[in-house]
């Protein structure tokens, strides 16, 4: 027999929200309907406005982990529900499509409890300004937007509200970690707070990294998390890279994660560079006109009087439905 809370069909959504902001639901039991009722399984008796009652219920063979079955959806909406959302520890951040935003609380709630290690579900409402920070906005879970996400052996302090931070990348970062030779120095020109510098000397031996970050709160987590991972040979500097690497040595590795933008700042980058430096630089690109933007950037060089050579290249993700981020390894002679 199953603890549950028996409430007609009409306040079912609205019972079902505040059991799972409460924390009582008991994922052992599927819900069960009859003609007039909806039985919900709880964990415990606490102070509901509908009746407690005890009840057979269904077992779940295991806890359903896909939020699109358990979301109450009118049907010819679900197939308008995202295929993925990112995780930062314990925060989901997710794109709602305009159709669906009446029905973004009954997403944030589903997806919480389809993922228990969920505590707080954010709107995505897009990437804006200078520093790259996402509008969000909270639409189920509780508590603030800061959370600690790890990677690798690496520990982060992470408030997406106030910085920008991609979880895709995790794999991307271990990637270049691997490559760093032991003694090289690494500069990451747009470094937030800090995933590519804080992977590298986690999994790797550099001498030095500078990490560079024109928003004081990223620079903020940053240095954070070097204290966080006692990571003391990283060098958290705020201000702009255009200003700032004129006071830099020479490199050994320069990553230039800005897809946007960081064409601009590929000479700037080439010039910092030692002979032989690898550049690991990500370009957004329309998928049709790639080949020309990918010459442009081997290009750059001869403006330094230097040669790139291209070393790697892949489609990293899809961008948009005609555009993809890029990835590129140029080796500068």
């Amino acid at each position: 027999m199953a603890l549950c809370v028996k409430v007609n069909k009409k306040e079912a959504e609205d019972a079902r929200k505040l059991i799972i902001q409460m924390g009582i639901l008991d994922r052992r039991y599927r819900v069960f309907r009859d003609s007039d009722n909806v039985f919900i399984p709880v964990t415990g008796d606490r102070e509901l406005p509908w009746s407690l009652v005890e009840k057979e219920l269904p077992v779940l063979d295991s806890p359903e982990t896909d939020f699109h079955r358990i979301v109450h959806l009118p049907e010819g909406l679900r197939d308008s529900l995202p295929t993925s959302f990112d995780v930062i520890g314990d925060v989901a951040i997710i794109k709602v499509p305009s159709n669906l935003v009446s029905y973004q609380e009954s997403i944030g709630l589903a997806m919480i409890q389809a993922n228990p290690h969920l505590r707080l579900v954010l709107a995505d409402g897009g990437v804006k300004g200078d520093c790259r920070v996402r509008q969000l906005e909270a639409i189920a879970g509780e508590g603030g937007s800061e959370t600690v996400h790890t990677e690798f052996g690496v520990r982060m302090q992470i408030d997406p509200r106030k910085v920008y931070f991609n979880p895709r990348l995790s794999n991307e970062r271990h990637r270049i970690a691997q490559q760093v030779k032991d003694g090289e120095v690494v500069l990451d020109m747009f470094a937030g707070v800090g995933p590519f510098p804080l992977v590298i000397w986690k999994n790797s031996r550099p001498a030095k990294v500078f990490a560079v970050d024109m928003n004081p709160s990223a620079v903020e987590y940053m240095e954070r998390n070097i204290r966080l991972n006692k990571a003391d040979g990283i060098v958290a500097i705020l201000g702009d890279a255009n200003v700032v690497l004129a006071d830099l040595p020479q490199v050994d590795r320069v990553i230039m994660n800005l897809p946007q933008s960081a064409m601009e700042f590929l000479s700037l980058a080439v010039s910092r560079c030692k002979p032989g430096a690898m550049i690991h630089i990500y370009l957004i690109s329309e998928r049709e006109s790639w080949p020309e933007m990918r010459a442009r950037a081997l290009q750059q060089g001869s403006e330094t009087g230097r040669v790139l050579r291209l070393s790697m290249e892949k489609e990293l993700k899809t961008y948009s439905p005609t555009m993809s981020v890029y990835a590129l390894d140029i080796q500068v002679h």
